[in-house]
């Protein structure tokens, strides 16, 4: 049976006998970074953005890591969490292509339905947007939300 090693392991196998072969921050993808923002008495409408959180150049959002806890939305609230740049380029369902709020309070994902920088992780070239559009928004309900957003920097 062979041993196989991804391309940090190999690195820290060498550091076993060699410091100087030792994984460094960016070799190792930076650290991690993790920011709560929250929405109270809001009630979500078709179309309209809500823009989470401005990330700098360099960020990478780590989706499987990402939620929004809320309260009753209504009926449903469907949409999708992407990132855009001040030249309105971007991804508007990078992180997640489905993201549901349903009839009752809980929590969503963004894995349960990822985007494309899931599969394939997109490292920001210039400070961004994270944001949500609402796709579907069925009886509309006052609700509170708080997003979790996990980031690393390169």
């Amino acid at each position: 049976m062979a041993s196989v090693y991804t391309t940090f392991a190999t690195a820290q196998l060498a550091a076993l006998s060699d410091m100087s072969q030792a994984p460094n921050q960016k070799q190792a993808g930076g650290n991690l970074h993790v920011i709560q923002v929250s929405k109270t008495a809001y009630t979500a409408a078709t179309a309209d953005p809500l823009y989470l959180v401005r990330l700098p150049k360099g960020a990478r959002v780590i989706p499987q890591l990402c939620q929004v806890d809320h309260t009753d939305p209504g009926d449903a609230c469907t949409g999708t969490v992407g990132y855009i740049y001040d030249d309105a380029t971007g991804d508007a369902d990078g992180y997640s292509t489905g993201l549901v709020l349903g009839g009752s309070a809980g929590f969503e994902n963004f894995a349960t339905t990822s985007g494309a920088a899931g599969i394939t992780p997109v490292t920001l070239t210039d400070d961004a947007w994270v944001y949500v559009t609402w796709g579907t928004v069925t009886n509309g309900a006052s609700h509170s939300q708080t997003w979790t957003i996990v980031y690393s920097l390169a």
